[in-house]
C-alpha cells in the first residue's frame, strides 16, 4: 500500500495507508468543542474534530460519527463505535483521499476482519492484526494483479503465487474472426512509456536488475514496448524460430544504444535481426542518483511455434 499524506494516519491510530503504527510514541488526544477527547497520535496544525456520540469521563464513547477538520474543512471521517476515545468493534473509516476501510477495530486499529479499498483501486479483504494484513486474505492490486492466501506482517507469505496481469499483441487468423495472441505474457502495458507506468509496473521492470536504489531508474524504450514487440512478431512469422532469446542492450546517458550483448540465442538470424531492431530504438536513459547514466536494458523473448 502506498503512503499518502500524514492526514491518513488519523488520530484514532488507524494509519490506514502506511500499514503500521509507530512503536513507542506517547498517546496524544484532541478534544471536540464540548471537551470530549479522542485519541490523536499524529497531530496536525489547525485540525479539529466533531463527535456526534456520547462522552464518558471526558472520552468519546459508544456509537457515533467522528469528523476530522483541517482549517475548518471536512477531512477524514469515522463512523462506528468508540471506547475510551478509541475505535473499537465494527466501523467505517474514509480518508481524505477516498481510501476506505470497513470492518473490525480494536484499540483504534484495524484488527479482525475487514475490507480496505485504496483510492487507486487496490482492495484487500481478509484478516488484520494491529493495522497490518495478517492471516488469510485476498488482495487485488491497482494494476489488476491478484493474490489470495496467507499474509504475515503486511506481506504475502507466498509472493510467487501473485497472479500478474499480462498484456499481449493480437493478430487476426486468416479465414477466422478469432484473434490469437502472437506476443503474450508481457508483464507491463506495451503502449506506455516508463513515466506512464504505475509504481507496481515500474517495480516489475526494476526487478530485472540485481540492485537498484529506490530513486534510480533503468533505461526503457522511449515509445514503450509495442514497436519492439511488433518487429519481433513480424520476424517470427518469417523465420519461425523456437526457443528463448536473451539480449542486453547498452544504453548511454543520451538514451542511445551503443552495443548489444548476446546472452542466449535460439537462432543466429533472429538474433542478428533483433539486435539491429534494438540498436535503432531510442531509449529513456537510466537515472543514477537523479543523473542520466549508462546502463544495460535487458530484452528477453521466448519464441514458440503454434499449430
Amino acid at each position: 500500500m502506498r503512503a499518502r499524506t500524514a492526514s491518513l494516519a488519523v488520530a484514532l491510530g488507524l494509519a490506514l495507508l502506511n500499514g503500521q503504527a509507530r512503536a513507542g510514541e506517547e498517546d496524544l488526544w484532541i478534544a471536540d468543542a464540548n471537551g470530549c477527547k479522542v485519541r490523536n497520535p499524529h497531530p496536525r496544525p489547525n485540525e479539529s474534530v466533531t463527535w456526534s456520540g456520547t462522552c464518558a469521563n471526558g472520552y468519546a464513547e459508544g456509537q457515533g460519527v467522528l469528523q476530522w477538520l483541517l482549517d475548518g474543512k471536512p477531512g477524514s471521517r469515522y463512523e462506528g463505535t468508540l471506547a475510551g476515545g478509541k475505535a473499537t468493534g465494527k466501523g467505517i473509516f474514509v480518508s481524505t483521499s477516498g481510501a476506505r476501510y470497513e470492518g473490525d477495530f480494536a484499540d483504534g486499529k484495524r484488527s479482525g476482519k475487514g475490507v480496505f479499498t485504496d483510492a487507486d483501486g487496490a482492495r484487500y479483504d481478509g484478516d488484520w492484526v494491529d493495522n497490518r494484513r495478517d492471516g488469510k486474505g485476498a488482495q487485488t492490486f491497482s494494476d489488476g494483479s491478484k493474490y489470495e492466501g496467507a499474509w504475515k506482517d503486511d506481506k504475502p507469505v507466498d509472493p510467487s503465487s501473485i497472479v500478474r496481469k499480462t498484456y499481449s499483441i493480437k493478430q487476426d487468423v486468416t479465414g477466422s474472426h478469432i484473434a490469437r495472441n502472437v506476443v503474450s505474457e508481457v508483464p507491463v502495458p506495451i503502449d506506455k512509456t516508463y513515466a506512464e507506468l504505475t509504481a507496481e509496473e515500474k517495480r516489475r521492470v526494476k526487478a530485472l536488475y540485481e540492485s537498484m536504489a529506490e530513486d534510480d531508474e533503468p533505461p526503457y524504450p522511449s515509445r514503450g514496448l509495442r514497436p519492439i514487440l511488433e518487429a519481433s512478431e513480424k520476424l517470427q512469422r518469417k523465420l519461425l524460430v523456437q526457443g528463448a532469446m536473451s539480449l542486453a542492450v547498452t544504453v548511454n546517458a543520451a538514451g542511445e544504444a551503443t552495443a548489444v550483448e548476446v546472452l542466449r540465442s535460439p537462432d543466429s538470424e533472429m538474433t542478428k535481426q533483433m539486435a539491429t531492431v534494438l540498436m535503432l530504438v531510442k531509449y529513456k536513459p537510466a537515472l543514477c542518483k537523479g543523473t542520466p547514466c549508462k546502463m544495460q536494458y535487458p530484452f528477453r523473448m521466448n519464441y514458440l511455434l503454434q499449430n
